[in-house]
């Protein structure tokens, strides 16, 4: 767990990519993620869904022809979202995600996209730092057991 959030700070800039919505496609195909903020693009106040934590949200762009869906780790409206540039880490939307989002976002409405994208708006810099830091407390906690409270055998 350290390792990978060490190799992915390293990978992270120091700030997002501004891309613009239609750039992205180019961007995407020599990566396999960026993290990146977003200068426009179209809500799809339409389709916009929350569970207990999350939001997911659509984001066109002008042509329609690529749909990013959005997580959030709160609560948003489609209110809040107008005129925002959502940042975080944009990937190519797996099959996994694909059906775990589909409980909340209705794909139907986009059969005829040519592209899917995934943007984790929480995720960047500031995530893979605290998963360092997680890792290196439960090592710690770990050692701590190891030697402090000996095994019972």
């Amino acid at each position: 767990m350290f390792i990978t959030f060490y190799n992915e700070l390293r990978e992270i800039p120091a700030t997002p990519k501004q891309l613009s919505i239609e750039e992205i496609p180019l961007a995407i195909s020599k990566k396999d993620h960026l993290w990146v903020s977003i200068r426009d693009g179209k809500w799809d106040c339409n389709n916009i869904a929350h569970n207990e934590t999350d939001t997911f949200a659509v984001l066109l762009n002008k042509d329609e022809t690529l749909v990013i869906v959005a997580n959030f780790d709160k609560k948003v409206t489609c209110e809040e979202l107008t005129g925002t540039q959502p940042t975080g880490r944009l990937d190519e939307f797996v099959d996994r995600e694909v059906l775990y989002t589909s409980k909340y976002i209705n794909f139907s409405n986009y059969e005829h996209m040519i592209s899917f994208l995934s943007l984790c708006a929480y995720c960047g810099r500031e995530n893979s730092q605290l998963g360092i830091i997680m890792g290196i407390f439960f090592a710690l906690l770990g050692l701590f057991y190891y030697k402090v409270i000996p095994l019972s055998r």
